[in-house]
């Protein structure tokens, strides 16, 4: 089973939009995931942090994220359409 993004949102920040997430997995999933994100996105684009628990990456890298987690497209196009309501 992949690693499955959860609570994903887009943040603009100074330096451009990021997404911010965290992802759910069985264990072997997860590191798997936290191994491919560390060797697909640099480490100047992407932010861990521990009090929340989320992952923040630049949006530069959606292609990395999507190629890393197979429901990271359904999920960003899920909440896009959301953001379109308003």
């Amino acid at each position: 089973m992949a690693a499955i993004i959860v609570e994903l949102k887009i943040v603009e920040r100074e330096d451009g939009p990021w997404f911010r997430f965290r992802w759910e997995g069985d264990t072997a999933s997860w590191w798997r995931a936290l191994e491919n994100l560390k060797a697909r996105v640099p480490a100047e684009a992407r932010e861990w942090n521990p009090e929340t628990k989320q992952w923040s990456v630049a949006a530069l890298f959606e292609d990395e994220l999507t190629g890393i987690f197979p429901h990271f497209a359904s999920a960003l196009d899920g909440m896009r359409s959301q953001l379109e309501m308003f």
